[in-house]
């Protein structure tokens, strides 16, 4: 749609230009060239108008926590064997 409306002064030209040649009447693309300047001079303008004041970066507190790893680590070898070994000698846990 906003593409629609940029185009919208070249397709007035574009048409006065072909209606202008059909009827052999050059009053008809003048019409239309200045019904495109007028569009362009009404519509409204996006673009940024003025400077605008740039606002003061906060002070931060320096941090005082440490970093610390929570992933988990995978257990050795032979302290997995070792607690098969126990849970082998000891047995299983039954609870009431």
């Amino acid at each position: 749609m906003i593409l629609l409306l940029n185009l919208l002064p070249y397709l007035v030209v574009a048409a006065g230009l072909l209606l202008g040649i059909k009827l052999r009447k050059v009053w008809i693309f003048l019409a239309a060239l200045a019904l495109a300047a007028i569009y362009n001079m009404a519509q409204p303008s996006y673009a940024p108008k003025g400077t605008v004041q740039r606002s003061q970066v906060p002070a931060f507190t320096e941090s005082s926590t440490s970093i610390e790893d929570r992933n988990s680590k995978p257990v050795p070898g032979d302290v997995r064997d070792q607690r098969m070994r126990d849970a082998v000698r000891n047995g299983l846990e039954f609870k009431p």
